[in-house]
């Protein structure tokens, strides 16, 4: 089979491998569309401090099974999301039943073999049937959906609730959209105009640009209060910073970013508001509640998808999203 294999930082090819055998419990798929993502561009990069050279990329994957071995109900020619995290089943997160968080998580596409290739093998219990009513480049965003839809559960947004998501990408785009399909009120905040822009057709109530006076705007939208959840889905301290500070006393902050160094903010506002702040990583569970959502159209995927490659120019995706920031929502491979 071709895959594309990350040799290093920069250096990516297509190769010929076999096939790989599925073992029992496991399940052989053939690879019908993948997402790219800001963790496969920093691993191009060689600023994505977890990957481990070479191996194949791709984590957000829609596929079709060809063979099964073992028991449950996935049968040859049926269509299915994957989630890409392996746990060990030993560790203290795993024995919590947070295996997302595992101490020694391994995710397709970064710590092994991913999914950019025309087949690959993963467990049984980590497919979910795709929503029947998708195309396979739209049923692959399940994955970043999963991860923003945590994100939601972290913050336990509820019903009627003001949510501030900080960020307008992928995982910020696909949290807003969960957070409406909970019943709640939301305002993004991106530097983007046409971020911005995105986040209103996917059911933004209002938006805040982050070069102005983003917290004018979340009073305004707020009432004079702040918001009961501020989701941040950047990853930077200044944005970590700027959720602390946004929040309403007694509210809660989501770290679903991934912030590379040291995140700092005021002790005295995080006390005096008693915040509740917490991370927020990968998916747990969320995956059937994604797909019923997509298949009742709480979830529109489609809407940030900007470009299109065939899977072999693997490379020149990455280059474009690299190159061209501002014109990029999602990048699929097909």
């Amino acid at each position: 089979m071709k895959a594309i294999v990350l040799e290093g930082p920069g250096t990516l090819r297509v190769e010929e491998r076999p096939v790989p055998e599925p073992e029992r419990g496991q399940a052989l798929v053939r690879v019908l569309a993948g997402g790219v993502c800001g963790t496969d561009l920093a691993s191009y990069r060689g600023s994505n401090p977890l990957v481990v050279y070479p191996l194949i990329p791709g984590h957000e994957l829609c596929g079709e099974v060809v063979e099964v071995r073992g028991d449950g109900p996935l049968s040859p020619g049926d269509r299915v999301v994957v989630d890409p995290v392996r746990s060990c089943g030993r560790c203290r997160p795993c024995r919590l039943g947070r295996p997302n968080c595992c101490e020694d998580a391994q995710v397709m596409g970064v710590h092994r073999d991913g999914g950019w290739a025309e087949y690959f093998v993963t467990d049984l219990d980590k497919l979910f049937p795709a929503p029947r009513n998708l195309p396979p480049e739209e049923a692959a965003l399940c994955e970043p959906y999963a991860v923003g839809a945590h994100a939601n559960e972290r913050g336990e947004v509820g019903e009627g609730e003001g949510v501030v998501v900080v960020g307008a990408g992928t995982v910020g785009l696909a949290a807003l959209q969960v957070a409406k399909a909970r019943g709640a009120r939301v305002l993004s905040v991106d530097l983007v105009p046409r971020k911005l822009e995105l986040a209103l057709r996917m059911g933004a109530d209002a938006v805040a640009d982050g070069r102005g006076d983003v917290a004018g705007a979340v009073e305004r939208f707020m009432g004079g209060e702040g918001p009961d959840v501020v989701i941040e889905a950047v990853g930077r301290p200044e944005t970590m910073r700027m959720a602390v500070e946004l929040a309403a006393p007694a509210g809660r902050v989501v770290a679903v970013g991934v912030v590379g160094g040291e995140i700092c903010f005021p002790g005295p506002t995080f006390h005096k508001k008693e915040l509740d702040f917490r991370g927020s990583r990968n998916s747990l569970g969320q995956f059937p509640e994604v797909v019923r959502w997509m298949e009742e159209g709480k979830l529109s995927p489609g809407l940030m998808i900007t470009h299109r490659f065939p899977i072999e120019e693997a490379e020149e995706a990455l280059k474009f999203m690299d190159e061209h920031p501002e014109e990029v929502s999602k990048v699929v491979l097909l």
